[in-house]
């Protein structure tokens, strides 16, 4: 869980010379300009006193992406303070600044009493938490080190900073929050790489799949299933560079929350074909895809093609309303126009189509997919959707309605194979078998896993370089889980219905590998999540009457 505190500074003079009715009233529009950014990240107000807030991020459901959000959220409420500050001096003539800590680790919460409103948490991480706050100056983010580690890929920090914490032996280590960087980085660990391994018959499918699509303009839609981490974009990055500069690549990415992410990623899509960057004004951004509009979509079908595209983005067209926009047929305009669009860029040249994590996506946006994946003809168009198995149980039928729909499964590396990317991200021999053995014991062969374990014990100085190569340090007999994994492991068991969760919790005391049979618990129940990834099936069990699975 993601602790993140948020306290305002100078109110101490405010309040002394306020009446109290108009403190309360400045207290609540804190509150209400507080809460809104941390519920619009997914997160939840555990409590609010006085001039400070309490939120948590994990509670009562879970996220991979947990510490991801509480920072970006922070990094929001930074931003936008400014313009309540304003307020505050305009109406009282006081000056208002905000500080915050955010933390990451393990705490005491109940999921009963988050579910009713009434969540209490605490726990060492909530202290540091407080204390992070504390010794942040005015505007400032600070968090912790397991924090900062979570989200380096996609914030930028400066630091370390060692911070004095009430009932601390030694200072707290804590980093400067400064920006969601523009480009997140890609997984994997910093200075490493690998060759893709493991998966030459899915890139082999893949590429006969595009081969075919560019020679007999048939589109295809592609569905990459599999659990997180297992290597979905990495196949598809494997795919674009296998194809080289023929082929066009428009990425979008399906997201877990927050708003106007309808059609998000199809708008991600445009903005690239189109060159928009963050920092053009709606004019320019309008001007550039009108002109790559131009390039792709004969004369009598731009005007729709660009009111569809800037209503998906949410811009709109100067001095005038989208045409049709609104009215009762928005539905068949939006599909007709993107197919025409999407139409027109497979007819320049091969063209991917790329939405990732689409097991995130919207209704409308599945189906506008599944209707533009229909209905394209004479078309070098390849959409492909990496997704996570959940997509089935929001769409069951999905792409069924498609002549040309392919799905496959990717299944975690084989033995062999894993030890071949560990040998490969390292590049050397001299790990050590005892090292190398746990490493992938404990990553079970999911590559993200893999990776984040290698950056864990790199990060703590248990794999360090010496003489050109890598050697384990010091002894990692017990390595632990770093906070992504676990993070993903917890998103996809809250996922789960009460009742599967509470037999995975009796059956977990008996280790790894288990027979629910043998603690009362009912073999469908976990039969059934074997299907979805949370565990998995044993061929055989050492007790003939009793069925065996490995959490």
């Amino acid at each position: 869980m993601t602790v993140l505190f948020a306290d305002l500074t100078g109110s101490t003079a405010l309040g002394g010379r306020l009446d109290p009715e108009d403190v309360r009233a400045l207290q609540g529009e804190l509150f209400e300009f507080l809460n809104a950014e941390v519920e619009r990240h997914g997160g939840m107000t555990e409590k609010f006193v006085g001039d400070a807030v309490v939120a948590v991020f994990g509670v009562p459901q879970a996220h991979e992406d947990d510490p991801e959000r509480a920072v970006l959220a922070a990094i929001g409420l930074r931003d936008a303070f400014p313009e309540f500050a304003a307020k505050v001096q305009s109406r009282h003539a006081e000056d208002v600044a905000l500080r915050i800590g955010v933390n990451t680790g393990e705490v005491v919460a109940g999921r009963e009493a988050a579910a009713r409103g009434e969540l209490v948490v605490s726990g060492d991480p909530v202290n540091v938490a407080a204390r992070l706050q504390q010794g942040a100056v005015a505007g400032q983010i600070l968090v912790g080190t397991r924090t900062r580690l979570a989200t380096e890929r996609a914030v930028a920090f400066d630091g370390p900073l060692q911070i004095d914490a009430k009932g601390k032996n030694d200072p707290v280590e804590a980093w400067v929050a400064l920006e969601l960087l523009t480009r997140p980085a890609r997984r994997g660990v910093g200075g490493l790489s690998a060759p893709l391994v493991g998966r030459d018959a899915e890139i082999g499918v893949l590429m006969a799949l595009a081969q075919r699509v560019e020679r007999e303009r048939a589109p295809q839609l592609v569905t990459l299933f599999g659990q997180a981490g297992v290597g979905k974009s990495r196949l598809l990055a494997e795919l674009v560079d296998r194809l080289g500069p023929d082929a066009r690549l428009l990425k979008g990415r399906c997201l877990p929350y927050g708003d106007g992410i309808t059609y998000w990623p199809l708008a991600e899509a445009a903005k690239s074909h189109a060159g928009v960057l963050e920092t053009d004004t709606a004019e320019v951004a309008v001007e550039k895809l009108r002109g790559a509009i131009a390039e792709t979509v004969p004369p009598e079908h731009r005007a729709a093609v660009l009111d569809a595209t800037t209503w998906t983005i949410g811009l709109s067209l100067p001095g005038s309303k989208p045409i049709g926009f609104g009215s009762a047929d928005v539905r068949g305009r939006l599909y007709d126009a993107w197919t025409r669009y999407i139409g027109g860029l497979g007819r320049e040249q091969l063209t991917v189509l790329a939405i990732e994590d689409i097991h995130w996506g919207s209704e409308p946006l599945l189906d506008l997919l599944e209707h533009v994946a229909a209905t394209l003809e004479s078309s070098a168009v390849l959409i492909v959707c990496p997704a996570r198995p959940e997509l089935l149980d929001i769409r069951p039928a999905w792409g069924a309605g498609t002549p040309n729909a392919t799905a496959f499964t990717l299944q975690p590396l084989g033995q062999q194979d894993a030890r071949r990317l560990v040998d490969e991200l390292l590049h050397v021999d001299e790990v050590g078998e005892d090292a190398r053995s746990r490493i992938l014991e404990r990553a079970e062969g999911n590559p993200f896993f893999v990776e984040e374990i290698l950056r864990m014990l790199i990060d703590q100085g248990a794999l360090q370089r010496q003489n050109g190569g890598w050697v384990a340090s010091s002894d990692i007999a017990d390595i632990p889980l770093p906070d992504s994994v676990h993070g993903v492991i917890a998103a996809r068991i809250d996922l789960l219905d009460a009742a599967s969760r509470e037999a995975l919790r009796h059956c977990a005391v008996m280790g790894r590998v288990f027979w629910p049979a043998a603690v009362g618990v009912d073999e469908q129940i976990i039969g059934a999540l074997s299907r979805r990834g949370p565990v998995s099936e044993q061929a055989s069990s050492v007790f003939a009457v009793l069925r065996a699975f490995r959490l």
